[in-house]
């Protein structure tokens, strides 16, 4: 009993004492933490906080939120509940097999529980008949492109919990087979990501990332911009691959799951590729105009390889979700621009190209209301074009 109390006295010492240690000696390098962190800041003394103990409780957090062991004891905290319960702590995110993550609302798409319905699919098909056709009148291009949800790469490293022996029917289906009925084309990038899955030698999805891998977002940009090429009769600029690094540790959105999750112990990963990208200085070649509606998918094209300001001018755009202007950045403003502050009609119609991109998971709202803005203002019908974004 005497030794089981000097052990315990000698942990609540360490415990008690650790900030002090830590300050004096920087025996824990304590790295900021990755996931969604929002620090307390230093409250301000009044005599109503005081004596309401707004105060004392807000000093109290701040001064936990801010201690040098902070980021470790979280990691500590999150290692813990990981190894023994598989707690991730990351929103909307769940583990598979072999240490592969997902995001639920992958998942959610791939198993058809977010169909937007038949009739609605058909209805918005219709519109981008009409949209694409009035478009190529005034010499603009719109292209439609569809990009895949890591479930449908790898449904194979899904949780056993969900029965894939029978497939419902999805939002993907719905287009892909309403668009190849009318004879309209899109760039189809599950089902090009199927096709090269056994030949790849680095893989398109990452286990530890949701989003395209890095290498893999340039197998995409190349075989858009052959696409916008062979649309236009225009020659791009060129740009060159050259040899990369390999590496088993995620760079860049490569584990955009597991970062978050704040661990002592990173999951371990497999070799992933990363080329480097070299662009022609050509200024002859083409630099069309072009306003890109999408998702994260594209981040990849502006944040890691710039493939976006580099190939297209300076007046082209990518609104994300068609809420805010991501891209080009107003250096006079400290947050995006709204979409909704803009111009509809002069910010499309002068277009060389527009592209709509949805990966699986936002098919459920194909276009996020811009298909439907954009049929109103060619219908002249003014009254229709809204700015919510849904």
């Amino acid at each position: 009993m005497k030794l089981i109390k000097h052990i315990l006295f000698i942990l609540f010492f360490l415990v008690f004492s650790a900030e002090f240690i830590q300050n004096e000696f920087s025996l824990v390098k304590a790295e900021p933490l990755e996931g969604a962190v929002e620090k307390a800041k230093k409250p301000t003394l009044t005599m109503d906080n005081w004596f309401s103990g707004m105060y004392q409780d807000s000093l109290i957090k701040y001064n936990e939120d801010n201690l040098d062991l902070h980021p470790f004891l979280i990691r500590l905290h999150n290692q813990v509940g990981y190894n023994l319960f598989g707690e991730i702590n990351v929103n909307d995110a769940e583990e598979g097999k072999d240490h592969y993550f997902f995001e639920k609302k992958y998942i959610k798409a791939f198993l058809g529980k977010d169909f937007a319905g038949e009739d609605t699919i058909n209805e918005k098909v219709n519109k981008l008949i009409y949209i694409k056709s009035e478009l190529k009148k005034r010499n603009i291009d719109l292209i439609l492109v569809i990009a895949p949800g890591k479930p449908s790469y790898y449904p194979e490293y899904l949780s056993s919990k969900y029965d894939l022996s029978k497939l419902p029917r999805t939002n993907y289906d719905a287009y892909s087979e309403a668009l190849a009925k009318n004879k309209v084309d899109y760039i189809d990038f599950k089902k090009y990501f199927l096709q090269l899955k056994p030949t790849v030698k680095y893989p398109l999805f990452t286990r530890l990332g949701t989003h395209w891998s890095v290498s893999s977002s340039v197998i995409t940009a190349d075989s858009l911009f052959d696409y916008m090429e062979h649309q236009h009769k225009i020659t791009l600029r060129h740009y060159s691959q050259t040899a990369g690094d390999v590496s088993s540790t995620p760079r860049y959105s490569d584990d955009d799951i597991a970062k978050p999750m704040d661990l002592l112990s990173p999951i371990p990963s497999y070799p992933m590729y990363y080329p480097a990208i070299n662009f022609e200085s050509d200024t002859s070649k083409t630099k069309p105009d072009v306003l890109i509606i999408g998702d994260s998918f594209m981040w990849n094209w502006i944040e890691i390889y710039p493939f976006i300001p580099a190939m297209f001018n300076k007046n082209s755009a990518f609104w994300y979700y068609n809420t805010e202007v991501w891209w080009p950045l107003d250096p006079n403003r400290k947050t995006k621009q709204p979409v909704g502050e803009l111009n509809f009609e002069e910010q499309t119609m002068h277009r060389d190209f527009i592209i709509i991109e949805s990966t699986e998971s936002n098919l459920v709202n194909f276009g996020r209301n811009f298909i439907e803005q954009m049929y109103a203002l060619l219908k002249n019908d003014n009254s229709h074009i809204s700015t919510t974004h849904g």
